[in-house]
């Protein structure tokens, strides 16, 4: 995940001065199929044998520190904050 966002970035960067670079959004893609291929080998069981999230274990297990999540649902970047006990959800714009 380290590598993807630091090639995600570099090709942005790139767009943003110039024309695209091919090898970085190629890198890009090749990251992207490997994340996904992961994660859907990943095992669904939760730990514990619980089948369910509980946000509330996260928070305590959080202690002081937060986290800061982003979900794409329909088109739309959501940005989850969690931390100082509650979860919060803000809407961060269109995925381009």
């Amino acid at each position: 995940m380290t590598a993807f966002r630091e090639i995600a970035a570099r090709a942005e960067a790139a767009r943003r001065d110039g024309p695209p670079v091919v090898a970085l959004e190629r890198e890009q893609r090749r990251l992207e199929r490997e994340i996904r291929s992961r994660t859907l080998r990943l095992d669904g069981a939760a730990p514990g044998g619980g089948d369910r999230f509980e946000p509330g274990r996260l928070l305590d297990r959080l202690g002081g520190s937060r986290l800061v999540e982003l979900a794409v649902l329909e088109g739309r970047v959501q940005v989850l904050v969690c931390g100082r006990g509650r979860v919060r959800r803000f809407t961060a714009g269109r995925l381009a």
